[in-house]
């Protein structure tokens, strides 16, 4: 994803788990919407796409600056996440 131009979150090489994307790393948030898709925020996501003629931002400004990746997933109570696969548009 080239919105988040750092990882977001990693898995311990000893501690995976199938279908683990790991826990967020420092500087980096992640919380799930309603209906469990992925949004995110920190020093490394974009803050736009240069369209040609303007900065458009790539987070809505009623999402208070969180992105919507369009990915799924569940979050256990050790707050490590599990994809659960993509949004239907």
């Amino acid at each position: 994803m080239t919105e988040t131009t750092s990882l977001v979150s990693l898995n311990h090489p000893f501690h995976t788990s199938r279908g683990s994307i790991g826990k967020v790393l420092p500087g980096r948030e992640i919380k799930l919407a309603e209906g469990g898709e992925i949004l995110v925020r920190g020093s490394g996501v974009a803050s736009g796409y240069w369209n040609g003629r303007e900065l458009q931002p790539v987070a809505r400004t009623e999402d208070e600056g969180w992105y919507r990746t369009g990915d799924l997933a569940r979050s256990t109570s050790k707050a490590i996440f599990f994809s659960r696969g993509a949004r239907r548009k």
